[in-house]
């Protein structure tokens, strides 16, 4: 009995002569296996550069399936698909944005300040079902104005 030799892209074992191995290295399953392999080590910008490239797959868009599948050498992504990605934006409808509609939607979602209130001092709300203020602990309370002074003797716990 021979040697053996084993090919980890195939994951096959065979007698290790010379006309058997190169015929297993010229043969399109170690070719196919050996890409799949390279292609997993590959960043993503290569691959959808070496996949634009391809002319797509007329079965493939015919029938919505191939027979050669992932060993396809013709693209199984949509031309509409590459042509949107090429195609340049325009920067006025990136910042195409009604400033008087935008600042009246932030004011129905942010508070307002009581008149003459700095922004240090806002109004602050409980949410439903919160006790008064005055039953609350002093670490569920709204911080106090500046010019507010803190008592001395609170009382922590229930």
């Amino acid at each position: 009995m021979g040697r053996t030799y084993y090919c980890e892209y195939c994951h096959r074992a065979f007698a290790d002569t010379l006309p058997t191995r190169k015929r297993h290295i010229k043969s399109i399953q170690h070719q196919r296996a050996r890409k799949l392999h390279y292609d997993s080590y590959k960043d993503s910008a290569t691959l959808m550069a070496e996949e634009a490239e391809k002319t797509p797959c007329k079965i493939f868009f015919q029938t919505g399936q191939c027979r050669f599948g992932e060993n396809c050498k013709f693209s199984h992504v949509n031309p509409e698909f590459w042509r949107s990605l090429t195609r340049p934006e325009s920067k006025e409808d990136e910042h195409d944005v009604d400033m008087d509609l935008w600042h009246s939607e932030w004011g129905k979602k942010h508070p307002k300040k009581e008149p003459g209130a700095t922004c240090e001092t806002v109004k602050y709300w409980l949410p439903r079902g919160f006790p008064p203020l005055h039953e609350l602990p002093p670490s569920l309370r709204p911080p106090l104005p500046r010019d507010e002074k803190v008592e001395t003797a609170l009382e922590w716990g229930v």
